[in-house]
């Protein structure tokens, strides 16, 4: 009697693989039933899914088995749009909202949109005790349930320093500080002290 090979035993069944823009899966996640497979089984794509733009994409995941047979499970990927991520502005003291991170959140709507950004939670909220810049983590959720992982940076603001971060992540501080000049000379008719205005600095964050 021939001995089946692991092929014409087993039997994996596909399932969709989520993703975002620009990452590529691990080909495992297209097989549902891995637990009823050998431990030494592996996972490959016949080619590589192209997840540089959002969609479903079909693909095929390569399942090889301990003796060397394999087979070929077709499956959909499903991509994304990656979270576009922009700095927020607070106030000292207040911890922002994490919505306000995220650029094209349900794509610039209220309502969840299939592909985009559906809800943004902190994991890390930012530390917002002193003024400067900050970041968080935020967890982005999809309709689909995919979830991921983003930085997003925060300008603390208060009474004297006014931080903007730009689009590349670069900050500018102003700092207003009342610096006093008295009087020198008849000259100065109001007869108060003289303010001059403010230090500014910029940096990269």
């Amino acid at each position: 009697m021939t001995k089946k090979t692991d092929t014409e035993q087993y039997s994996p069944k596909g399932q969709d693989v989520h993703t975002i823009a620009g990452q590529t899966p691990a080909a495992q996640g297209g097989i549902q039933n891995k637990d009823d497979l050998p431990n030494s089984t592996s996972y490959t794509w016949e080619t590589t899914p192209d997840t540089t733009t959002p969609g479903t994409k079909p693909a095929v995941v390569v399942v090889t088995y301990p003796d060397g047979s394999k087979t070929n499970v077709p499956v959909n990927v499903v991509v994304n749009h990656a979270p576009e991520v922009q700095a927020i502005n607070t106030q000292r003291g207040q911890t922002p909202d994490a919505k306000d991170g995220i650029a094209n959140l349900n794509n610039g709507g209220t309502m969840p949109v299939d592909g985009y950004p559906a809800n943004v939670t902190w994991t890390k909220t930012p530390d917002t005790t002193k003024p400067g810049l900050t970041s968080g983590n935020a967890m982005v959720t999809y309709p689909d349930g995919m979830t991921t992982t983003v930085e997003i940076p925060v300008a603390v603001n208060d009474g004297q320093d006014v931080n903007i971060i730009d689009s590349t992540n670069h900050t500018i501080s102003l700092h207003a500080e009342n610096v006093i000049s008295h009087k020198t000379s008849d000259k100065n008719i109001i007869g108060q002290p003289v303010i001059r205005t403010f230090s500014l600095g910029a940096w990269t964050s």
